[in-house]
């Protein structure tokens, strides 16, 4: 009589295999979605990577374009040296080159001398036009139909850029120009 009461007021409950089981399908649930997570959260970082890259690459094409365009005349263009320089509407040059950071793989940066009166650019300001968070990893400028002081000139300049955050998968974008000169 006694067990047939126990039976009777004894609560439903899971057997210790039950819970065993289902704790073990939750902790692979769990496995799961964390791995889904962490992989989209790669994919929007390697996307921000991305877009920087575009974003410092463009804005060199856009400085160098503009201030281009704006020049009285275009006075050299050295495709072995990687620079071409202009005179700007206050009379002052700038020159545009590539600048080398490290030998091996060629990595550098683009960068205008600026500030200064003359031909000696050993005292002209050299400013960096991407932020460091990005590399040239390879530079052409090609100034095969470049004539000094002629109008109507144009020079083609192509470089590779990539991001240094990543050093094992960087992302890396080509850009590419032909820069038209005025000569007044």
């Amino acid at each position: 009589m006694e067990s047939q009461l126990k039976k009777a007021y004894r609560l439903p409950a899971f057997t210790l295999v039950e819970l065993v089981i289902v704790l073990g399908i939750l902790v692979v649930l769990g496995f799961l979605v964390s791995m889904s997570l962490g992989s989209l959260f790669n994919v929007s970082e390697r996307a921000n990577r991305r877009q920087m890259v575009i974003r410092q690459g463009d804005n060199v094409i856009e400085v160098i374009s503009r201030m281009s365009r704006m020049a009285t005349r275009a006075i050299d263009c050295d495709s072995s040296s990687q620079y071409f320089t202009i005179i700007n509407p206050d009379g002052g040059r700038s020159r545009f080159i590539f600048v080398v950071d490290q030998v091996g793989p060629t990595i550098g940066h683009i960068a205008s001398l600026s500030a200064y009166y003359g031909d000696d650019f050993s005292t002209a300001i050299e400013t960096r036009l991407h932020n460091t968070k990005t590399q040239v990893t390879s530079f052409n400028l090609d100034c095969s139909s470049f004539e000094a002081n002629r109008w109507g000139n144009w020079i083609n300049l192509k470089f590779d850029m990539e991001d240094t955050i990543n050093s094992t998968d960087p992302e890396k974008a080509t850009f590419e120009t032909a820069i038209n000169f005025r000569n007044k």
